[in-house]
Formats: C-alpha cells, sequence, structure tokens
C-alpha cells in the first residue's frame, strides 16, 4: 500500500505522496478548446474526466469563464459540486499515474477539512465514504482506497511541525492557526490528540484580501477584474494595466492585508482570548507569511512561530499521518 496526504481547498489542491508535491490552483472550469482559438495553447492546466465532460483545473482555467467571478466557487455542499469532484478526480488521476510507477494500486490516505466541518460527524462521516473504495481514473484505470481519515486541516501542519521538532512538542500545548483561502482555523493539539473545544474558525482569509482588492479597483478605477486574475497578478508579481494604465498592485495588496489583518486579530482577541494555557503558536497556511503579524499582536506574550513551508504544512503533515497507518496495516 501506498500513502497520499490530501488537502483540497477552497484556495488550492495539495497532494503530498512519497515521491511528489502537487499543489494546484483550485480554479476548476469546462473546458472550451474550440472557442478559445490561440489562447487555448497558452493555458496551463490540468485536465479531468467528469460525467464524461472534460474540465480544466489551474489558475490558468479562469480563462475560460463565461462570467466574472465563478472561479473558485464556494458552496456549503462543498463536496457535492462540480470543482470538489474535479479536484477529487485529478487526485485519483494522480494515484493511478503513480501506482503504475509503483506497482501498487492501493492508498491510504489522509484528509484535511475546515475545521468548522470536522466539527460536524455526519461530514467527516459522508467525506471518508466518499473516497473510500474503487476509483476509476480520468482513462479508465482502476485504483482503491483502503483506509481514510479525515482531520481538521490544521492538524497537519501539527504533524509536520513535531516530526523536525519532536523534543518541542513532547507534552506542549501547541496552538495551530492556519490562515488559508476562504477561513482562519485553529485547534490545539497536545501530543497529538486534539482538543476538540479549543478549535474553531473565523470566516476570513486570503480570498477577503483578493476581494478587498477587487472592491478598491472598482472605486479607483471602475474596472471589474476576476479575483483569480488579481490573485495571480500579486503571486507572480506581474504587471496590471487597466484601459492602458498601470495599477500599483502592491499598493493595493498592502492595504488590504492591513484591513483584513486588523479585522483577523480583532476576531482572535475576541474568540480565542488569552490562551493562558497555551504554550506556543505555531502559523500554517497560504497567508501565514504575509498576516502573521497580526497574529503575533494577538499574542504579545506568548511564542508565536511560522510553520516551515506554511502553505505546504498541512499536506505533508498529512502524508506523514498516512504514511504511519501503512505501516502499521502492513
Amino acid at each position: 500500500m501506498q500513502a497520499c496526504g490530501i488537502n483540497i481547498g477552497y484556495g488550492y489542491l495539495k497532494i503530498k505522496t512519497k515521491s511528489a508535491y502537487l499543489q494546484v490552483a483550485s480554479v476548476v472550469e469546462k473546458t472550451r478548446n474550440s472557442s478559445m482559438g490561440s489562447v487555448g495553447a497558452m493555458r496551463e492546466t490540468l485536465k479531468v474526466v467528469v460525467d464524461n465532460a472534460t474540465y480544466e483545473v489551474g489558475a490558468d482555467a479562469h480563462h475560460l469563464s463565461s462570467t466574472q467571478n465563478t472561479s473558485k466557487s464556494v458552496s456549503d455542499a462543498w463536496y457535492d459540486t462540480v470543482q470538489y469532484r474535479a479536484l477529487m478526480q485529478l487526485v485519483i488521476d494522480r494515484l493511478q499515474a503513480e501506482s503504475e510507477t509503483e506497482g501498487d494500486d492501493k492508498w491510504v490516505v489522509t484528509i484535511g477539512i475546515a475545521v468548522n466541518q470536522y466539527m460536524r460527524p455526519a461530514i467527516r462521516k459522508q467525506l471518508a465514504n466518499l473516497w473510500r473504495g474503487e476509483h476509476l481514473s480520468s482513462e479508465g484505470e482502476k485504483i482503491e482506497i483502503k483506509k481514510v481519515t479525515v482531520v481538521p486541516e490544521p492538524y497537519g501542519a501539527y504533524t509536520y511541525y513535531k516530526d523536525k521538532y519532536a523534543e518541542k512538542t513532547a507534552g506542549r500545548r501547541i496552538m495551530v492557526i492556519d490562515i488559508g483561502y476562504r477561513t482562519t482555523d485553529w485547534v490545539e493539539v497536545v501530543d497529538s490528540k486534539v482538543i476538540e473545544r479549543q478549535a474553531n474558525a473565523i470566516n476570513l482569509g486570503m480570498f477577503d484580501v483578493y476581494s478587498e482588492i477587487c472592491r478598491n479597483i472598482i472605486s479607483d478605477h471602475d474596472a471589474n477584474l476576476d479575483i483569480v486574475a488579481v490573485e495571480q497578478a500579486i503571486l507572480s508579481e506581474k504587471e496590471t494595466r487597466v484601459r492602458g494604465t498601470n495599477i500599483d498592485m502592491k499598493k493595493y495588496y498592502d492595504n488590504a492585508l492591513k484591513t483584513v489583518g486588523r479585522m483577523i486579530e480583532s476576531r482572535i482577541r475576541t474568540e480565542i482570548g488569552a490562551a493562558d494555557q497555551t504554550d506556543l503558536v505555531l502559523v500554517a497556511g497560504g497567508g501565514a507569511k504575509d498576516l502573521i503579524k497580526f497574529v503575533q499582536k494577538s499574542f504579545q506574550k506568548h511564542n508565536v512561530e511560522i510553520c516551515e513551508n506554511p502553505q505546504e504544512a498541512n499536506a505533508h503533515g498529512y502524508f506523514l499521518s498516512a504514511y504511519s497507518m501503512v505501516s502499521m496495516l502492513s
């Protein structure tokens, strides 16, 4: 059996196996090659087949959207959407490709989900049932997922950190704050045991940062930009032009970080509080590097650390959990 850590988020899909790490933006659109002309050749996307229809996954898939800001759609029934099914199919295709290499089509997986969803046992059960069993790749090849473990998203970063710094976690109460795309989640863990009464989420994340940028550009330039295009311009530091005029995206980004960061700081102070029993605050997630200072302001008397590879940490931690389970089942 092989092991895989899976983090399918609204912002990014992250997969970690023994041989590789894959990260791709959770932008899913039905392919329209015939109507895209030469643009189709320029898109950097991955294709999957769901219900006999072909979808493209990746940041460039937003070029296929027929309306503004439809990419990275958000739904309470996330696991029942075609977006999630396409991202799930991409994982299945990846596992099948690695099964050919390793000669083993049986897998153990650990999947992270948002804390507010993890706290609902029915969702955990639904997700485990969705993934467990036999699956077909887009090309009709079969794999089998033998065991599924569902954990709260920040738990992956804890596992990753513990693997590197076991002496710093033994017997200590660690709070992990995961600043993600849609939410800022937190859990407290002691010796790999989650304290569920000390786990929750704030509905603020990098989506709100990029949304704030979009609102300010509308106000200043009367231009409605796609949120995915704005995000990619920030991440790649690309020049952005509106009606022939350059836009200082860094200035917009810095201002948006301040606005959203202060909101996160206020919510942490209100909803988490002083955290007197916490030994260490560990910050992870895609927004960790740019928003950690607002977490530090919330916990000025604590040791606050940023996890190594904060955006990848959860997936790496899930893989470690799955890999340890493979050893137990073998």
